[in-house]
């Protein structure tokens, strides 16, 4: 692993350019080593190197900035969200290590961000939602007194046809039936059917202390391949449930500023640890 002002030796660019192969993405952080005094270094992978355009990045990186014209006053208040975004994790740490099951809650704040991770990425989706399923399954199975769960009960999935007036009014209003449909448009003539009950369901896992409180969700179809008693689970509309507290609500993608304090790397390492070896094989 090296340091930033490593990497820029490395690469003999200034320790300002490696800063901006950061903050542009195109260095991903491998690793973050912290200190007592709430100071952190980022930690790269230099296997990463290797594979980088240096000159042609730094040249889109030269673009983007001219098109952005990225002023100090920017730089003043991404530092600002930085610092503060630093103290939030700093105060989760703390407040999971002072903890009745350290592990569990530090696991649920990686788990957190491996949700935003897997919005923001589409493309490593499928690995992230798999880890995330290993993780849920060992918590339940670990600490069945801490994970409380809920059947949240989600719409049908049907399939629609439109009659004649909605699929004229479809294609005037130039919409295509799939979005038509989408939005509800359909009307009491178009013939639906109902392809499987309740396909949006899902079951809320909810952990929580008097200091923490961390809510994830799987599909009932998923989490009924592992999950026993799941028709005996207390019930609530889909919705009706959902906390919106601005530290654990759920959905949205990772922010850049995250990226950098909680980088996607340090975020699968934790949670593989969490994991026990007969944990790590299943789906």
């Amino acid at each position: 692993m090296l340091r930033a002002s490593e990497v820029a030796k490395k690469l003999k660019i200034s320790y300002s350019q490696v800063q901006d192969l950061i903050d542009y993405g195109y260095l991903p952080i491998a690793d973050v080593c912290r200190y007592g005094n709430g100071g952190m270094v980022y930690l790269f992978s230099e296997a990463q190197l290797d594979s980088l355009d240096v000159p042609g990045v730094l040249a889109e990186i030269r673009e983007l900035k001219a098109r952005e014209r990225i002023g100090t006053r920017h730089y003043s208040r991404d530092w600002k969200k930085q610092q503060s975004v630093a103290r939030r994790h700093e105060w989760v740490m703390r407040m999971t290590a002072e903890s009745s099951d350290p592990e569990l809650f530090k696991a649920c704040y990686y788990l957190f961000h491996l949700n935003h991770y897997a919005k923001a990425y589409p493309e490593k989706g499928d690995a992230l939602y798999r880890l995330k399923n290993q993780v849920l399954r060992s918590m339940v199975s670990r600490y069945p007194d801490k994970v409380h769960c809920l059947y949240l009960v989600g719409g049908d999935k049907i399939r629609v046809w439109l009659c004649e007036d909605c699929a004229c009014t479809a294609r005037l209003n130039g919409n295509s039936y799939q979005e038509y449909i989408g939005e509800h448009r359909y009307c009491p003539k178009c013939e639906v059917q109902v392809v499987e009950r309740e396909y949006y369901s899902l079951i809320e896992f909810i952990i929580e202390n008097q200091d923490l409180r961390f809510v994830f969700h799987l599909p009932v179809s998923k989490a009924r391949k592992w999950l026993l008693g799941i028709e005996g689970f207390p019930r609530a509309e889909r919705g009706s449930a959902e906390k919106m507290d601005e530290m654990y609500f759920y959905g949205r993608r990772v922010t850049r500023i995250e990226e950098k304090i909680v980088p996607l790397a340090v975020v699968e390492k934790e949670l593989r640890e969490f994991l026990g070896p007969g944990d790590r094989d299943e789906g």
